[in-house]
């Protein structure tokens, strides 16, 4: 029988729980491992119906069956069993009564900061996986800082690898899961090569373990925690639950289900790698002392692709004295013939009140961009001041002001996130990396024009709107990201193989 889930009822978490355990768990989560594998990016399907198996919707469900499910349950599912349970997930209901004054919001920025990670991960393709490897081992620290606890050895440390081959192992994984092929692996004479370029079979499968798998009581745990953490009542925490954090993002390979282990999101094995995935690592173990180091590399990182504008002046973050106080400026000041986009770096991310439009989600905004925001006041200040360290930077022309994030606030331009925030004396846009990587790879005399007419027709006060800038010409691919995707073991090794079959001669 086919059930119908209503798009405008919404469902409760306990009746997804009850749901799931109609079925066996460990069955259920084998139907789910492949319902995320060919997603291609889209959302609705050519009749403008929502897809059913969309890898946020997979996730919950998968991360609900391990926590809640039933092993050995009454009933073995079936494939529209898996659809019905990923549509209930779909129309979770929200925490909060909708006449609630933020419940709105709330409710937005929980659906944005749940669905965008996964649709910019697919989006952006080999960026996600070059980016941890220029930002943390190709990118230098600025003259004179001294590292916290990035000191030669730091990956192995905390990883269990070099970076290049951690991100070179989860893409392994993923590759292996797409083919419907079962961690750990049985490796044949040939793909066995590739282990001598990850450091061997025992180095391998101990960062596998370490860094991509736990079991179903592991999981549960890690799920229990996160919920517990915030000290509510045993009722507001079930309420939570189903938005807390799901530890299915720091490891994607489930044990104890069947032979192997599996992926049931598989989307999840890209993100983990990410420059994200090893923050949060890093965070866990060092705290700020990981994260202040991270601030330094990010800076300059940014500053690399801020290089690839051609016919544009960099500058690099000014300081100077004012009222007796020792001041900086924003990070990078990058001058165009038509105008001056003034750059500040910021390594943070969303935290977990933004992810779940928590009730303070609102508030986590403010305290997370406010300081940025006044750092592009007091520059843009300082330039049309003709304040003597500033004299370089021409004020003849308009400021547009760039705050560069390492985790994206998918909604810091809207109007009811910039509407809370300190308002921007100049035009200002907070986006995240990814943008920062393709904007400077658009064509430069279109991209000089576009940012001077922004700064002329901004949307509102101090709040750039750049929805535009994707229209603009590229240059082709961004090149810093391309060769770093190029030289990862895993990649190249992949291109021998190719290029030696190209070789072969044909039948």
């Amino acid at each position: 029988m086919r059930r119908k889930v209503s798009s405008r009822t919404p469902t409760t978490y306990q009746a997804l729980v009850s749901a799931c355990r109609r079925f066996d768990r460990d069955q259920l989560l084998q139907l789910l491992a492949p319902c995320s594998r060919g997603w291609d990016g889209k959302t609705h399907d050519e009749r403008g119906r929502e897809l059913p198996f969309l890898p946020w919707n997979v996730a919950g469900v998968a991360i609900t069956v391990i926590t809640r499910g039933t092993p050995g349950g009454r009933r073995s599912p079936e494939p529209q069993d898996v659809e019905w349970l990923c549509r209930m997930h779909a129309n979770l209901e929200h925490p909060g009564e909708p006449g609630d004054t933020d419940f709105a919001p709330r409710l937005v920025a929980r659906f944005i900061y749940q669905q965008f990670p996964y649709q910019r991960s697919y989006r952006l393709g080999l960026a996600s996986w070059a980016r941890p490897v220029v930002l943390f081992e190709q990118t230098p620290f600025k003259d004179g800082y001294r590292p916290q606890v990035m000191e030669p050895g730091w990956a192995k440390e905390l990883l269990g690898s070099t970076v290049a081959e951690w991100v070179s192992i989860g893409f392994c994984l993923l590759s292996a899961a797409k083919d419907n092929i079962k961690y750990p692996f049985e490796w044949t004479p040939t793909t066995a090569q590739l282990l001598d370029t990850l450091g061997g079979a025992e180095r391998f499968d101990e960062v596998v373990r370490r860094s991509f798998t736990a079991d179903i009581g592991t999981l549960k745990t890690k799920r229990r925690r996160e919920v517990e953490r915030y000290g509510d009542t045993p009722g507001e925490r079930y309420v939570r639950e189903p938005f807390a954090y799901n530890p299915l993002h720091t490891y994607p390979l489930v044990g104890g289900v069947a032979d192997g282990f599996l992926a049931p999101c598989m989307p999840l094995i890209e993100m983990r790698t990410s420059a994200l995935g090893i923050v949060y690592e890093g965070l866990e173990k060092w705290s700020t002392q990981f994260t202040n180091d991270t601030g330094n590399l990010f800076e300059q990182y940014v500053g690399m692709h801020l290089k690839l504008v051609e016919g544009a002046q960099l500058y690099p973050e000014i300081q100077h004295v004012q009222r007796k106080q020792h001041l900086h400026s924003v990070d990078w000041l990058l001058v165009m013939p038509k105008v001056v986009v003034i750059v500040e770096c910021k390594s943070m991310m969303p935290d977990r009140a933004i992810h779940e439009g928590a009730t303070d989600f609102m508030d986590s905004h403010v305290r997370r961009l406010n300081k940025p925001i006044n750092q592009i006041n007091r520059t843009a200040a300082a330039i049309t001041s003709r304040i003597q360290e500033f004299t370089r930077i021409p004020s003849d022309r308009p400021i547009v002001g760039l705050i560069v994030t390492l985790g994206t606030f998918d909604m810091a331009n809207s109007p009811i996130v910039r509407g809370e925030l300190a308002a921007a004396d100049v035009p200002t846009a907070i986006i995240g990396v990814d943008e920062l990587e393709q904007l400077v790879m658009t064509e430069t005399t279109g991209l000089d024009a576009f940012m001077a007419e922004v700064a002329n027709h901004q949307a509102a006060p101090g709040v750039v709107d750049l929805t535009g800038w994707p229209k603009i010409t590229t240059r082709g691919a961004n090149p810093i990201l391309n060769a770093a995707f190029d030289a990862l073991p895993a990649i190249t090794k992949v291109q021998q193989w190719r290029e030696a079959r190209a070789r072969e001669p044909g039948p």
